[in-house]
């Protein structure tokens, strides 16, 4: 089940957020152990959803439940960024455009993230509460949070 090892360690490393900086040549940029560790996610995902066939595009019915209105405001952004993104990057040096990029990489396997959980049942893969890891995680990161 890697999956279910990719969500824990997501939810040990987030909270320690500046403590887990990989210390990059640009310092625009940042990255963190947990940014790895998401992206690896997203590729295990999307190498898996490739693998089992025609399923690779999540499936965003045309409910009018809040999930799949969710789903749908996700891609919409999404693909509004790059289209912003693709214009302006045009105008802007290409320190600017690799800052961008990255960020708009970093916030699209953040939102992969809603996909991956509803896609995988994740909650039932953990055995408890998707709550109790919540609080475990929230708690680490104020205490983390008061000690710096």
């Amino acid at each position: 089940m890697p999956e279910k090892i990719f969500i824990i360690l997501i939810l040990v490393l987030f909270p320690l957020g500046q403590l887990e900086r990989i210390p990059l040549e640009n310092p625009q940029i940042g990255l963190y152990a947990h940014d790895l560790v998401i992206g690896l996610l997203v590729l295990w995902w999307l190498a898996r959803k490739i693998k089992l066939g025609p399923a690779f595009v999540p499936r965003l019915s045309l409910g009018t439940s809040p999930g799949k209105r969710l789903g749908r405001w996700i891609l919409a952004f999404w693909l509004v960024a790059w289209v912003s993104f693709l214009i302006n990057a045009v105008k802007r040096e290409a320190n600017e455009i690799l800052v961008a990029l990255f960020y708009l990489l970093r916030w699209g396997c953040y939102a992969s993230l809603y996909f991956i959980i509803k896609d995988l049942n994740i909650i039932s893969l953990l055995n408890c509460s998707i709550v109790k890891w919540l609080i475990a995680a929230g708690t680490v990161g104020a205490v983390f949070g008061l000690l710096q």
